[in-house]
């Protein structure tokens, strides 16, 4: 039963037979909630086997702590990290697209969520149309929140969406970084 090919994989550089290297696994639950605080969407990612090309285009970035976003040529990409959490903005030309924060443990969650709330009401009183009920607290660990801002509409809808997988790839790239190292 030593044999490596026997073992479960727990974390990436671990691979069983037929395993696409490509694909990410994650010890954490099997799911996180993406949630975009403006209209009240959730989407549910399931992190265990996501198959994203783009999450190595991205790990090596995150030694920096703004960077441009692959394929995306005038958007750039920023990270502030603490223990178990980080904000993130994205941005085309300087100007702030997408705020952000994603949370993977306990400690930092409420108060990160609460930023994203204040941020919230910052950004989004412009934007009538958009003023979704905000929760109070955020949802289970892990998860990303993200406000848009009205500079989304500035950019063509196929680069808010490209913004929007970036932002999963992005969120899985640091949960995969924070929870496999040494």
């Amino acid at each position: 039963m030593n044999d490596r090919s026997q073992r479960a994989p727990k974390f990436l550089g671990d691979y069983p037979v037929g395993f696409r290297p490509h694909q990410l696994l994650l010890p954490l639950a099997p799911r996180s909630d993406h949630v975009t605080l403006n209209t009240g969407h959730v989407a549910l990612h399931h992190l265990q086997g996501i198959d994203s090309a783009s999450f190595f285009d991205i790990v090596p970035l995150l030694e920096h702590r703004c960077c441009e976003i692959p394929g995306m040529p005038g958007f750039k990409f920023g990270l502030t990290q603490a223990d178990h959490c980080c904000q993130l903005i994205l941005a085309r030309r300087g100007a702030t697209i997408i705020a952000g924060g994603l949370a993977w443990g306990a400690a930092a969650s409420d108060s990160l969520w609460s930023w994203l709330r204040d941020y919230y009401h910052y950004a989004v009183p412009s934007i009538p149309e958009w003023l979704s009920s905000c929760p109070s607290t955020p949802p289970p660990l892990p998860w990303l929140g993200v406000v848009l801002t009205a500079n989304i509409v500035q950019i063509p809808h196929e680069q808010s969406r490209m913004l929007g997988a970036f932002e999963r790839d992005l969120a899985f790239a640091i949960l995969h970084r924070s929870l496999t190292r040494n």
